[in-house]
C-alpha cells in the first residue's frame, strides 16, 4: 500500500482472483473487532487490482481487503 497524501487520498493495490468481489475496510486498532467497510464492491477484472480511496481520519488508521464472494 501507498502512503496518504495531500489530498487525503490513498492508492490499495493487491493480488487478486479475476471474476472475484473484494471491499475495502478500516479500523484505527488493528487488534480491534469493529473493522467497517470504507469501499463499495470491487469486481476484479484482473490478477492485480487497485483503487484510490479517499482516507479521511487519524493517521493511525489500519486497511485490509477482504473477499467477500
Amino acid at each position: 500500500m501507498s502512503s496518504l497524501s495531500s489530498s487525503n487520498t490513498l492508492a490499495l493495490k493487491w493480488a487478486s482472483d479475476v471474476g472475484r468481489v473484494y471491499r475495502v475496510q478500516y479500523n484505527y486498532d488493528l487488534t480491534g473487532t469493529n473493522w467497517q467497510y470504507t469501499s463499495n464492491e470491487i469486481s476484479a477484472t484482473k490478477t492485480n487490482t487497485a483503487i484510490v480511496i479517499s482516507a479521511t481520519g487519524t493517521s493511525k488508521q489500519f486497511y485490509r481487503i477482504v473477499q467477500v464472494r
